[in-house]
């Protein structure tokens, strides 16, 4: 991501504002993927 909104990146001074994201624990994510059997879901 640096790279493309870097000074030389192609997407240099486009966005107008960023948000960090932790990833989500694997209990927060299980209601994405609920039909999921359990091995599925962790390979996922």
């Amino acid at each position: 991501m640096t790279a493309m909104f870097g000074p030389r990146g192609p997407l240099r001074g486009r966005p107008t504002g960023t948000l960090h994201i932790e990833p989500l624990s694997a209990y927060d994510a299980r209601p994405f993927l609920p039909t999921l059997r359990a091995v599925k879901f962790i390979e996922a």
